[in-house]
């Protein structure tokens, strides 16, 4: 409940005491806890330490769970955002692809969440890796699948995200009229303090908006949204302009 508020860290104290405690009693719900510790300091701009944890903890899934099994494909997946937040590219288009067929591989006991996400995560390293007609298709899916009743009333704000991405697609292509059209709509969400983006995912998302009316020469529109940019600073405690 603290995490859906966005008080991150006060959520963090609660679930290293309950990690501390399922450690004591090698319950097999450490990987899950260790996956919401991780989520939750990529959400505080740490995805190193975000990819200690999830990298620790993987083996011990993969084992006790099984390599196909929901919880160790979420690792996976939270492992694919904290690398793409490094900037570790190749790293994470690998391990994105590797999710991916294997939650394809299982889909019956998926949720359309997983699905959502992976394809949003790993459809943002290849946009970032210039493979924008190899991205297209996964955005595309993840948009419709992050939009379905209930993942857009919880968390609009992935569905915010693929859309944006598929913007920089549209922008590279100088296509700004469609690019607008995807950006636009739920952007208010990248400045909600309870959104889950990182520092990062929130400067990429605004800093996207900036590049577009400035290659489209609109410059008003360009400056009001630098403005806001600028204002997440004041926000979001590890922002990195």
């Amino acid at each position: 409940m603290l995490e859906l508020r966005g008080a991150y860290p006060e959520a963090e104290r609660y679930i290293r005491e309950a990690l501390a405690g399922l450690q004591r009693i090698e319950s097999s719900l450490i990987p899950f806890c260790v996956k919401e510790l991780a989520n939750l300091r990529s959400l505080q701009g740490d995805p190193a330490e975000a990819e200690k944890l999830l990298k620790e903890v993987l083996p011990r899934a993969k084992r006790v769970l099984g390599p196909d099994q929901r919880v160790t494909l979420h690792i996976q997946r939270s492992l694919v955002r904290a690398l793409a937040e490094e900037g570790r590219l190749d790293e994470a288009e690998s391990l994105g692809k590797e999710t991916l067929d294997a939650l394809l591989r299982t889909q019956a006991d998926q949720e359309v969440a997983a699905l959502g996400r992976t394809r949003l995560y790993l459809g943002r390293v290849l946009v970032e890796k210039g493979k924008l007609d190899e991205a297209e298709p996964l955005l595309e899916e993840a948009l419709t699948l992050l939009r379905q009743h209930g993942m857009s009333t919880f968390r609009p704000e992935l569905a915010a995200q693929a859309a944006n991405w598929l913007g920089v697609i549209q922008m590279g292509r100088k296509a700004y009229p469609e690019a607008e059209a995807l950006m636009l709509p739920g952007s208010e969400r990248f400045f909600a303090a309870n959104a889950e983006m990182s520092p990062n995912e929130r400067r990429l998302a605004v800093g996207h908006i900036v590049k577009l009316y400035e290659a489209w020469d609109r410059p008003k529109e360009a400056a009001a949204w630098q403005r806001r940019l600028d204002g997440l600073a004041k926000t979001q405690p590890n922002y990195k302009p």
